[in-house]
This record gives C-alpha cells, sequence and structure tokens, in this order.
C-alpha cells in the first residue's frame, strides 16, 4: 500500500492527476500485477480529504518473482524513488500491511493526544510537535506521523446583511454568488457514449484564489444596477485544523 498526501487544501482534480500519474509509473515496475488507486482518503486516519489518496498494490505470485529486483522490498524500494520523481510536491509513504488482522493498516499504533487544560490550538501543536520528536527518537519505532495540524488554508467571510438590504440586493443572490463562484454548483448531467457527465459551474482558477476574488464578483440589485460584492464582505483568515 502507498500513501499519498499532497499539500493541504489541494483539491481533488489535482490529487487525481497525481495518484494517475504515479500509478502509470509504478505499473511499469517489475513484479506489479495492478494497482487500484483511491483519491480523497487518508490512508493513517481512514477520513475524507481533498489532498490525499492511497494506492493498493497488487504483486505477482511468489514463483513469478524470483529475480531480486523483483523481491518486496526492491520494488518498495523502487517505488519510493519514483514517487519522488513523478509527484515530488507530495509526501508518499509506503507500507507492507500486518498479516494480522486489527494491527492497524499500517502495522504500527495510534495514539492521542488530548488537551484538558484550554490551550489554544497553537500551543497544542507545539506539545504535538515535541510528543512527535521524542518518539521519532526511540528505537523502537520506525516512523512517526502525526495528524494535527493547522496550517490548514481556510477564510472566513463575514458578510454585512444589513448593508445588502439597504443597497436592494437579495441575500440569496449574495450567498449564492459566493457558492457558484468559490464552491461550485452542479447545473445539469448529460450523457454521452454511455456515460453519465456532471456540468458544475464554477469561476476559473485565478479568479477565486485568495481575497483578491472578491473585486471580480458583482450582484444585480432590485434597480438593475451591478453591486460589487467586497462591498458588503469582509475576508478574515482564521487558522483552521486539519485533524
Amino acid at each position: 500500500m502507498a500513501g499519498l498526501n499532497l499539500p493541504k487544501g489541494t483539491s481533488m482534480n489535482h490529487t487525481i492527476d497525481s495518484l494517475k500519474r504515479l500509478t502509470a509509473a509504478v505499473e511499469e515496475q517489475e513484479g506489479i500485477k495492478g494497482i487500484i488507486g483511491i483519491a480523497g482518503v487518508d490512508i493513517l486516519s481512514d477520513t475524507p480529504q481533498s489532498d490525499a489518496g492511497i494506492l493498493y498494490v497488487a504483486l505477482e505470485e511468489w514463483d513469478e518473482r524470483e529475480k531480486a529486483q523483483a523481491s518486496l522490498d526492491s520494488i518498495m524500494e523502487q517505488t519510493d524513488d519514483t514517487a519522488k520523481r513523478i509527484v515530488s510536491e507530495a509526501e508518499v509513504f509506503l507500507v507492507n500491511p500486518p498479516s494480522i488482522y486489527g494491527l492497524s493498516s499500517t502495522g504500527g499504533i495510534s495514539m492521542y493526544l488530548q488537551d484538558v487544560t484550554g490551550h489554544t490550538d497553537e500551543e497544542l501543536l507545539a506539545v504535538v510537535q515535541e510528543v512527535t520528536a521524542a518518539m521519532e527518537e526511540r528505537e523502537e519505532l520506525a516512523q512517526v506521523e502525526p495528524e494535527f495540524s493547522v496550517a490548514f488554508p481556510y477564510m472566513d467571510f463575514s458578510v454585512d446583511e444589513d448593508k445588502v438590504k439597504e443597497m436592494g440586493v437579495s441575500l440569496a443572490d449574495v450567498y449564492q454568488t459566493m457558492q457558484v463562484n468559490f464552491g461550485g454548483e452542479e447545473v445539469n448531467n448529460f450523457t454521452r457514449f454511455g456515460q453519465v457527465h456532471k456540468v458544475v459551474l464554477q469561476g476559473d482558477a485565478p479568479y477565486r484564489i485568495g481575497s483578491g476574488a472578491l473585486d471580480y464578483l458583482f450582484v444585480r440589485n432590485e434597480a438593475g444596477r451591478m453591486c460589487l460584492w467586497q462591498r458588503w464582505c469582509r475576508p478574515q483568515n482564521p487558522p483552521a485544523l486539519s485533524i
């Protein structure tokens, strides 16, 4: 198995593309029978994340892998080198699933650190980093992967609804404009060559990155005038958790 983690906040489309490129490269290695890739799932926490993915790698039968380069250790080493070359922006780690059911997907242990004294997220992160560093010094532990982070990209939009009403703009139009431009909205489906395709309306990437994207948003008021969306919106960048 191989777990892939791209920078926090990476879109699902980019994750799928990275998985496809890595799958195509690994399949060319000797001793590989087939690969199944699943985007949107973190291998350690088993939670849905758009910036993570899993590769389930099936090997050929034992008697068909007689060469040294087709051994398990060699395949894992080659795959690690391939990942660093093909998806250099991602963190890819390989695991050999344990033979005993119930020892987690990586054959290790899980540890939960709980704050019961009301520390801030940044203070808790410092404790997590300190504990992780201490665990990495233990000879019994081969690898320690913390899942706690406060660097997840996040933006909070505060809308002055009173000002919106004063300008004669519908609140529904305000929030729908934000939803369509930043989050996307499914319009309909169409069938082609026996497959169903979704039609999603969304702002192009350069026009929905950062608070500067508000300069391109307008909403029509009751009088038919186009009003700048930024006039009633205050963007903020509070810290966001990824657990």
